[in-house]
């Protein structure tokens, strides 16, 4: 049963709910993106169907700017000229573009962990397109104009104490290029978007890493889980934590340990506001983050305490087997291979990852292993 409600332009139901509201000037739809609407604007999709037909299925042809490209002149040595001049413009800015990004990204990262170690709390607005944004204004020698309060206050003088811990030859900045204050904005977008799903994406394995660790230490030694079990231990703990609607499956306590262990972690061990979901890890990325530092800090300074080595004073840049074999079994292909066939590629990636010469390309050719590479996997690192 629908009525007028008195100075009400829209009917509503005798519940109160409102009808699918339409536009006043526009009887049979909402916006201008109906194609029903006088001022609807064609867009390329509209372009192509108008040409080829409605039905029609997009193709994508992958090839370089060198074949790709075509230049008018009146001669070929002009055309070529001129393809050279945009190739070469292209690449500038491409390198430009890549090398400020990636410095933007590198003091992001020293900001947050500059606010982290000082136990101060990450601003709402961290991480955004308007911060990354200021700090490329920075790297490129000028000052942060957005004035918007929200933003870290401090981002400034941090970035002169960062600059000021380089050589004067590797200083973090970057030569200004005019005219592409646009594109800055763009990446700055796609910056920020890259640190939010960084932090949404390896949160939960990051817990549940953390959560194993506790387990493991909490647990006496003859009565350690096995693998299987920890994952369901650590699974329950992690699903309890994040406070989500469904119950999670109260696991089988083959001792009265793990049952403790448990108890002890779920009270006194916290993922940050709940529930924990790709929602809130995305909107408060900043009451997350310090959730993630504190669970690192804890796991570096209980190995700092077990080897008596300071992690931050060694560089491993050796590759054992051990560390191989876990990085691929990340890889779905990887599991999927035969047990000889995983030994074998766990061998080669060994020789390649430590070779002092090692390959730069990657890609199918690099599962079929050259005679080269097959000699030397049951030799000695070189």
């Amino acid at each position: 049963m629908w009525m007028v409600v008195p100075g009400s332009a829209h009917s509503t139901d005798i519940m109160g709910h409102q009808p699918k509201q339409f536009n006043d000037a526009c009887e049979h739809h909402g916006n201008a993106a109906s194609h029903l609407c006088h001022a609807h604007k064609t867009n390329v999709d509209d372009v192509l169907g108008n040409i080829i037909g409605p039905n029609h299925t997009p193709f994508v042809r992958r090839c370089s700017l060198k074949h790709a490209l075509r230049c008018y002149g009146h001669s070929r040595r002009q055309r070529m000229r001129a393809k050279a001049n945009v190739m070469q413009e292209v690449n500038v800015v491409v390198d430009h573009v890549r090398d400020l990004s990636i410095k933007a990204m590198l003091f992001t990262q020293h900001h947050a962990l500059t606010l982290l170690e000082g136990s101060e709390p990450i601003p709402l607005h961290f991480g955004s397109q308007d911060y990354i944004y200021g700090v490329m204004q920075l790297l490129l020698g000028g000052h942060i104009t957005n004035q918007n309060p929200n933003l870290p206050q401090d981002t400034e003088s941090i970035f002169h104490a960062y600059v000021q811990s380089f050589e004067t030859a590797d200083l973090p900045t970057v030569q200004p290029l005019p005219g592409y204050s646009q594109t800055y904005a763009h990446m700055a977008k796609t910056l920020a978007t890259a640190v939010k799903n960084g932090l949404a994406e390896s949160f939960e394995p990051r817990c549940r890493t953390f959560l194993a660790f506790k387990f493991r230490s909490l647990i006496p030694a003859n009565e350690k889980p096995t693998k299987k079990s920890l994952k369901k231990l650590v699974s329950f703990a992690y699903d309890t934590l994040c406070g989500t609607d469904s119950e999670p499956a109260t696991p089988t306590y083959a001792h009265a340990s793990w049952q403790d262990a448990v108890a002890s972690v779920i009270s006194n061990v916290t993922l940050g506001p709940t529930p924990v979901n790709l929602e809130n890890l995305t909107a408060k990325f900043n009451l997350y983050l310090p959730v993630v530092y504190g669970f690192l800090a804890e796991m570096e300074a209980y190995n700092n305490a077990a080897t008596g080595v300071v992690s931050e004073e060694t560089i491993v840049d050796y590759a054992d087997n051990k560390s191989c074999w876990e990085l691929l079994t990340r890889l779905d292909q990887f599991n999927d291979l035969g047990r000889r066939q995983q030994n074998r590629l766990v061998r080669a990636f060994f020789k390649m990852v430590n070779h002092p010469t090692m390959p730069v390309r990657f890609g199918p050719k690099a599962w079929r292993l050259s005679s080269q590479w097959n000699d030397n996997i049951g030799n000695k690192n070189p």
